[in-house]
């Protein structure tokens, strides 16, 4: 079994999740998912498109990019809080 963001992934998304430029930033995140296995890419379009349409209806369920980087990250990174806002932007930005 392949994680569907293997830790070699890890650093790079940091580093983007650092960039202050946000246009550097979306393109830093997008050159590390071309390079994950396209399996990997196919289900992190689904999942994140689905997370997408939770964050839509936060005002009835009051689940934000923020409180799902919260909920998913532990589950997605087994890393560090600051993979909490790797999801974050993935949802607000990505789907």
């Amino acid at each position: 079994n392949v994680p569907l963001f293997p830790r070699s992934a890890m650093k790079p998304l940091l580093e983007a999740l650092e960039t202050q430029d946000f246009d550097q930033k979306m393109t830093k995140f997008q050159q590390v998912l071309q390079g994950l296995p396209e399996a990997s890419i196919f289900t992190i379009a689904f999942l994140f498109g689905h997370l997408k349409r939770i964050a839509d209806n936060q005002k009835v369920n009051k689940m934000t990019g923020s409180n799902l980087g919260i909920c998913f990250a532990p589950s997605l990174f087994r890393s560090g809080s600051q993979m909490m806002n790797v999801v974050a932007i993935f949802v607000d930005y990505y789907c």
